[in-house]
């Protein structure tokens, strides 16, 4: 028997958590949530040793836990309390696109004290399980992985008993805000993609959209590095990686690289959706390319710019 009750934008594995914790159980087990996708067929290794027509799909397929299937709320599940929408939003649907995330107990201590009188209960908000968010979209604060009264790092607290820890005096109601900051703006970014209900996007029109405006936003980054991505995020968002810009795509950064071109989930969507706004960006992106590319042939003829 499980219980599966989730509060709204609660993430999926905090809801299983959560009805583990009324019938005793202190822990909720990988494979009761994580939704993995379907490997499409052709790529990845062959064990048959035989040709294998290569499937193009356009979207993700998925396995989804049992209990989800049995009670025909896979998709339910998936648009509300997973990150698929943002996955979608961003056009990820290779299999290395992660929609259910293993870590994840990660928790604004504004949002568990308005959780606890507006629902009854504290819980995991699925805007804050991506590893690259930092601060909560709503209150701007820092997210917490251990609780500052008994000192359990989240993934081993007992999410039923944030309630009674939230309210003795360690819990600091004189939070530190970081708003307007790129770590609260990107929250914000990111919780706008999770509120997303469309099909799933071109990855070639998101890579396109997300290369183009930073190439237009942050020319400098490109005239001193050649866009060494995983400088550029650490000076944005002081998070360490050693991505290149061949890897960032199906990389759990890639939200970030899409941010720092567009700023805003809105901006986003508009250039995604408005064909002019996609030919004034592609004219200037040839625009400062072409200058890029004569600076770095000034200096360097062998030095590569890419388009």
């Amino acid at each position: 028997m499980k219980i599966f009750a989730p509060l709204p934008g609660e993430y999926i594995a905090s809801a299983l958590k959560r009805g583990n914790e009324l019938l005793g159980i202190k822990s909720v087990k990988t494979r009761d949530f994580h939704i993995k996708a379907k490997p499409r067929i052709g790529f990845g290794i062959n064990k048959t040793l035989n040709t294998l027509k290569a499937e193009v799909r356009p979207h993700q397929e998925f396995y989804y836990p049992k209990l989800l299937d049995e009670h025909k709320i896979s998709d339910l599940a998936l648009s509300n309390h997973t990150l698929y929408p943002m996955i979608a939003a961003l056009g990820r649907h290779r299999a290395t696109a992660i929609v259910t995330p293993k870590t994840w107990e990660k928790v604004c201590p504004d949002c568990v004290r308005e959780d606890l009188d507006n629902c009854g209960s504290p819980y995991i908000h699925r805007r804050h399980v991506l590893g690259s968010v930092q601060v909560c979209s709503t209150h701007a604060c820092a997210l917490i992985e251990t609780c500052p009264t008994c000192s359990i790092p989240m993934k081993k607290h007992e999410i039923n008993h944030l309630a009674k820890c939230s309210k003795l005096n360690k819990w600091s109601r004189r939070q530190k805000r970081e708003s307007g900051s790129n770590r609260h703006m990107y929250a914000k970014f990111v919780a706008d993609l999770l509120d997303y209900r469309g099909p799933m996007i071109k990855d070639g029109m998101a890579d396109f959209v997300a290369y183009a405006s930073l190439m237009t936003n942050r020319t400098s980054a490109f005239e001193k590095n050649e866009l060494n991505i995983s400088k550029l995020i650490y000076e944005e968002m002081g998070i360490t990686s050693r991505l290149t810009h061949a890897s960032i795509s199906t990389s759990d950064k890639y939200p970030i690289y899409v941010f720092l071109g567009c700023h805003t989930a809105e901006n986003y969507f508009n250039l995604l959706n408005n064909k002019g706004e996609q030919d004034v960006l592609r004219d200037k992106k040839r625009v400062i390319h072409t200058k890029l590319l004569h600076e770095a042939m000034k200096t360097n003829p062998y030095r590569h710019v890419s388009a």
